[in-house]
């Protein structure tokens, strides 16, 4: 009996404690001042302008590496179409093949 009397005090001390940490968390907050509001305002502008350029630079770059990745895809049919019409031997496409596909790589 003094047990379980023992383990009921217990648990109701400890959940009175987490309900009083949890009251005073939210209940303490701290009222921001007029500086504090527009100096988080502005902050907040700066870091959505410097979103909007670092979104803009990845698009333009992916733009430019779409474009240029098509670009030696057409490089490379013209290539192949003049090998098989004989107007470029052998070893000149297979250059320009080696040369395409290492700017692929990078």
């Amino acid at each position: 009996m003094k047990e379980i009397k023992s383990k009921s005090i217990f648990v109701l001390s400890w959940m009175s404690l987490v309900v009083g940490l949890m009251m005073m968390s939210s209940c303490g907050t701290s009222q921001l001042s007029q500086k504090q509001i527009e100096i988080n305002y502005e902050l907040d502008k700066l870091w959505i302008d410097y979103r909007y350029k670092t979104d803009s630079l990845y698009n333009e770059f992916y733009k430019k590496e779409q474009t240029l990745n098509n670009n030696l895809d057409e490089l490379l049919y013209y290539i192949s179409e003049d090998v098989f019409n004989g107007n470029l031997d052998s070893t000149v496409s297979y250059c320009y093949i080696e040369v395409i596909n290492e700017m692929y790589k990078k």
